[in-house]
């Protein structure tokens, strides 16, 4: 071969390599477009424009990691409000204004239902209310209903202030995560709601199991030994063993009366009882949800007031107007929680401004909104975090002010604990939980922020800052006015 041919050929090889890259480049980027064919009858609406991304991970990564705004900015520069994309093994169309998730949610809910990933599903559990559709699902939350009924959540603030205390001891002068403990405090104030447990040796390792399980729900569901998912499936079943446990106990217990949503969940109701699979599933889906909304709230209610000196001021006003009410070391009371809307307040904030980002449906027929076709079968996501920070929908939404929830009219267009049939039953319990951490906290401390640059916003499983926000506390002097840095 002389050199002229041998240069030539290599120019061939060359050219073939670089047209083999470009289609199967070609190829994946539109794998998820040929394995979801969608076939629209003629003059039925298009879908949203959108691009779907690698085969099966779709853009799954991107959604989970990168910052949802500059996320949603490229999105709505390239295709509008609505788009298609595919995201934790699905073809989704995501929809991001506050009438179109009210479509979903509340005014075409029945063609909907609750649809989230499959490492969600099961490391939570198939059987409990979050996952369950149609006449199960009534069945099942109508019993956490009843079990989180308003007299048990009046009954269980001696419980959350005693977890509120235990959490902020002996803290004078330390630096600590607020993240961590405030997880710690929302655990602990669960597991007493949900069993009547307090602190124990057992619930520590409920706690140690239950911070694995809490990493596996959002990772990619490959079960293989050295995966986050597999840790987590590993703990869901260390932890049901103690429930169903627990469970027993309980059902053998004669001429006991306790009120803890598990005891509560065992009676029956107009004839109906529940499986043990479903109690405990629901039991495992509850402490999810609210640990994590509440640490999350909490942390970021801490951050936020560490940046508002007028927030921080208006609720130390307040937690001081019930402290002066009261004798040395008398506990809070319902009435005082009532007296307490601006803590309350602060929480309800810290999850429109911060935590709640998404709600995920699956439509059960064709669908239309927003003048596009929303195939059977495909995923929604109503991105709640883009309409709770639209100035077209909340006023100055940038700006954490919780005065905007106790001010007439509220707010309409947010739905910071769910909508429709699937609103959170715990969101009081949840205030009930601030209002105490707050209550305690700043009777107790001052306290500074401590300066991380490298600190930043992680996305899953629910948005929080990735040092935990580091602050450090100072014993309150009450001849001073109480001030955060």
């Amino acid at each position: 071969m002389t050199v002229m041919e041998e240069g030539q050929w290599w120019s061939y090889v060359s050219l073939g390599v670089a047209m083999l890259l470009v289609a199967v480049t070609f190829m994946a980027r539109n794998f998820n477009e040929w394995a979801n064919p969608v076939r629209l009858k003629p003059g039925d609406p298009p879908l949203p424009p959108g691009k779907m991304g690698w085969p099966l991970i779709g853009e799954t990564l991107r959604f989970m990691t990168e910052d949802y705004h500059q996320l949603y900015q490229r999105k709505l520069n390239k295709f509008g409000r609505t788009w298609k994309t595919h995201v934790f093994g699905n073809p989704t169309i995501c929809m991001t204004t506050a009438d179109n998730a009210r479509e979903v949610l509340i005014t075409k809910q029945g063609m909907f239902e609750a649809n989230y990933p499959d490492s969600m599903r099961r490391i939570l559990g198939m059987k409990n209310f979050m996952f369950l559709r149609g006449a199960e699902h009534l069945k099942v939350k109508r019993f956490f209903q009843v079990a989180l009924r308003p007299e048990s959540i009046r009954s269980s603030v001696g419980q959350v202030e005693e977890m509120a205390l235990l959490s902020l001891r002996d803290l004078e002068g330390r630096t600590i995560s607020i993240l961590r403990e405030a997880r710690l405090f929302s655990f602990n104030a669960a597991i007493s709601l949900l069993f009547g447990a307090s602190p124990s040796e057992e619930m520590v390792r409920l706690w140690e199991e239950f911070e694995l399980l809490d990493k596996a729900i959002f990772s990619l569901a490959i079960d293989l030994p050295w995966t986050t998912f597999r840790k987590g499936i590993k703990a869901r079943e260390r932890i049901l063993k103690l429930m169903k446990k627990k469970i027993y106990q309980r059902r053998s217990e004669t001429g006991t009366k306790n009120n803890d949503v598990m005891s509560l969940m065992l009676q029956p109701i107009d004839g109906e009882t529940l499986t043990d699979e479903e109690i405990a599933d629901s039991l495992l889906a509850g402490l999810f949800a609210g640990q994590d909304t509440t640490a999350t709230a909490l942390h970021w209610g801490i951050y936020h007031l560490s940046q508002c000196p007028e927030a921080l001021e208006d609720l130390t006003k307040e937690v001081d107007s019930i402290k002066r009410k009261k004798n040395d070391g008398e506990p809070l009371t319902w009435d005082d929680f009532k007296n307490m809307p601006f803590a309350s307040a602060v929480v309800s904030e810290s999850v429109r401004l911060n935590v709640a980002s998404f709600l995920m449906r699956q439509a059960q027929t064709d669908v239309i909104i927003d003048g596009y076709t929303i195939p059977k079968g495909w995923t929604v996501v109503a991105w709640t975090r883009f309409f709770h920070t639209d100035p077209a929908n909340v006023k100055d939404p940038m700006t954490f002010n919780p005065r905007r929830f106790m001010e007439e009219p509220k707010p309409s267009n947010l739905m910071i604990w769910g909508a429709g049939a699937r609103t959170c039953p715990g969101y009081e319990f949840s205030k009930l939980e601030g209002a105490c951490f707050f209550y305690h906290l700043i009777n107790k401390y001052t306290w500074e922020v401590v300066p991380n640059p490298r600190r930043k916003l992680v996305n899953m499983p629910v948005p929080h800052l990735s040092d935990g926000l580091q602050i450090r506390l100072h014993k309150r002097d009450y001849g001073s006015p109480n001030t955060a840095q």
